[in-house]
């Protein structure tokens, strides 16, 4: 016991006074945003005119700040305390009341929303840098947040003049709250399946919504007086499946001509699950009309409509979900970081032989560094394709130009299912290999590390399960406009590798991403070939792996890219700080091209093989 408790001292030592650790890198941030996705150029258009790189670097350290001081020493009550549910009535872990309270205050709720509804004006790629920064700190926290702002917008976009007057501002500046209400026990994500009904009332603006509801994140809680619930009902007729389908606005109190809340919506709140992780997160099983009186308001005016508004809140939310991988591969890779600089075990491999030979912090041991590099490369990997995506979604609504407008639009939507799938995939697998680096501390509750894959966990379940968003790549999104937009994107990979070909710096990077794309343009060709042929089956049962392979390469080129900037800053001449951080740059994409990149091909051969042996297994023998 004393032997156990010496050793907690000293490796805990690097923990600061706070019940969990949280740091990410701002320099890395800016590195990203300004030198190598150039958002600054958004200050030309109307639209974000009004902000420039200063004003972001100061937005984006408030939020570091605001973070770490407020929102991080939230995170290990929310997991061992968690949300409470009883007699319909949920109860947020201590703190999140207050925290949310300075959140709303400081406008972080609706930041990458519109001023006219109290939101700050932010481009969607700051939305992007505010979700991985909170999130990282508190996922639970930031979840209770995210889904406000969603429905917000879906409402500004989508909602009657006075459905935005009354719901905008108060889901933006964060007076009320908002959910997604999609899933159905037995119907999960096949929405065509949605057994709830809005029936409309002779007479009267409004439906009575009857139904059950399960998995709705935020469902109930005791964050803000009034939830707004974005609810996908059946309308009466003959339509079937999801064409049937309208969007709903139910909120859980009645509000007044004035917004002032009236009387208690016939929503009730039946449970909240027992999870793995994400205890803080209320996930909850609504239950509409029970007594026939549940009053819910058409979003907008046109019936039928349902699924297609509902989508611009799901793909939103899939953004963030891939983020949350993001966040949580991020901070955990940090924790990992300062674990193996402060931890001493074991003796050097260069001073093996040596009399007396002294034991070395564990980050100087070859594994150890292999697995730091493997989290390192794929941390700043995904968090630039997720800033990338949310990017062309900036590019999208600035643009003067229509055809580069939707060129930048085609390409956010092809890219959507792999942020999602691809983000919350590799996310949890780094955080699993922090807990490796860790040792038999990491599976432990006093650190961090093992809270974070467990809160990473759900990322590639909901939003649509990661197999279904490798289903809509292949069977949607790859051949959308005739494959066109697939087509420009290998296109600019392969311009990218043909030119850092040429530079010494980053030919080698540029040879194993030239080989990986190659893969991947085979990989594609041999599954739209074999889906042409019939073996739609077999397509969609490596839909995953394909998934895998698009994620590898994207991430390859995009840190290809950072390399070949961090070269021209060193050659510029760089002091300081920054000749590390440049070096460390170029030295990250060389090990992804090198150690992540080959497995592209191998995939693409298993995938050539067109092995069917899953479908030739009889049931019984599995």
């Amino acid at each position: 016991m004393v032997r156990r408790r010496h050793c907690e001292a000293r490796v805990f030592k690097y923990l600061p006074a706070m019940p969990n650790t949280y740091f990410i890198s701002q320099r890395d941030l800016d590195f990203l945003l300004f030198e190598q996705l150039g958002i600054q150029t958004l200050a030309n258009s109307e639209k974000f005119g009004d902000f420039g790189q200063e004003d972001y670097s100061m937005i984006i350290g408030e939020a570091i700040r605001f973070a770490t001081e407020v929102i991080a020493p939230l995170n290990q009550d929310s997991d061992r305390i968690g949300a409470t549910f009883s007699d319909g009535e949920v109860t947020t872990p201590p703190g999140f009341i207050e925290a949310y309270a300075k959140a709303a205050e400081n406008g972080w709720i609706g930041a990458a929303h519109s001023p006219e509804f109290g939101g700050m004006g932010l481009p969607m790629v700051l939305g992007c840098v505010l979700n991985e920064i909170f999130l990282g700190a508190c996922t639970s926290f930031q979840l209770n947040m995210g889904l406000t702002s969603g429905v917000g917008h879906l409402i500004e976009s989508f909602g009657t003049d006075e459905q935005k007057a009354m719901y905008a501002e108060r889901l933006f500046t964060g007076q009320w709250a908002g959910t997604m209400v999609l899933t159905e026990p037995g119907a999960g994500s096949h929405l065509a399946d949605c057994r709830t009904t809005a029936t409309p009332v002779e007479g009267e603006d409004h439906f009575l919504i009857s139904g059950g509801k399960m998995f709705i994140s935020a469902g109930e809680h005791d964050l803000t007086d009034n939830i707004v619930h974005a609810v996908l009902a059946k309308l009466p007729g003959e339509r079937t499946g999801t064409k049937a389908l309208g969007l709903f606005i139910v909120p859980k109190y009645l509000p007044n001509a004035d917004g002032s809340l009236g009387d208690r919506n016939d929503v009730v709140c039946a449970g909240i699950e027992h999870k793995m992780g994400i205890h803080g997160s209320p996930t909850c099983v609504l239950n509409f009309g029970e007594n026939d009186s549940c009053k819910g308001w058409l979003l907008g005016t046109e019936p039928y409509k349902g699924m297609r508004q509902m989508f611009q809140m799901m793909n939103e939310a899939r953004i963030m979900t891939g983020m949350q991988g993001v966040a949580l591969s991020g901070v955990a890779y940090q924790n990992a970081l300062c674990f193996a600089r402060d931890r001493v075990q074991g003796i050097s491999i260069k001073s093996m032989r040596e009399p007396g030979a002294k034991s070395v912090p564990i980050i100087e041991h070859g594994d150890v560094r292999r697995m730091l590099m493997t989290q390192k490369s794929h941390v700043e990997g995904l968090r630039a394709l997720a800033y990338y995506a949310a990017f062309l979604a900036d590019t999208e609504a600035t643009a003067t130009d229509p055809d580069a407008a939707a060129a930048a639009g085609a390409r956010l939507q092809l890219l959507t299912p792999v942020v999602k799938a691809f983000c919350s995939d590799k996310g949890f697998e780094m955080c699993s290999e922090a807990i490796q680096v860790h040792g038999g501390y990491g599976f432990c509750g006093e650190y961090p590390v093992e809270q974070y894959t467990r809160d990473a966990r759900i990322a590639p379940l909901y939003e649509g399960t990661n197999y279904i968003q490798a289903a809509d790549l292949l069977g949607r999104k790859l051949p959308m406009a005739g494959g066109a937009p697939y087509r420009q994107l290998l296109e600019d990979i392969g311009a990218w590798v043909a030119n850092a070909a040429g530079n010494e710096a980053t030919a080698d990077i540029a040879a194993a991403l030239g080989k990986a794309h190659g893969a991947l343009g085979m990989a594609t060709m041999d599954l739209m070939q074999a889906s042409a042929g019939g073996q739609l089956e077999f397509s969609l049962s490596v839909a995953t792996r394909y998934l895998h392979m698009v994620g590898e390469v994207l991430c390859g080129w995009l840190l290809g890219q950072q390399a070949e900037v961090a070269t021209a800053a060193l050659e510029a001449g760089a002091t300081g700080d920054d000749v590390d951080f440049y070096k460390g740059k170029v030295l990250t994409a060389k090990f992804f091209a090198r150690n992540v990149l080959p497995m592209v091909r191998a995939k693409a051969a298993v995938i050539k093989n067109h092995d069917t042996s899953i479908f030739e297994m009889p049931d019984a023998a599995l």
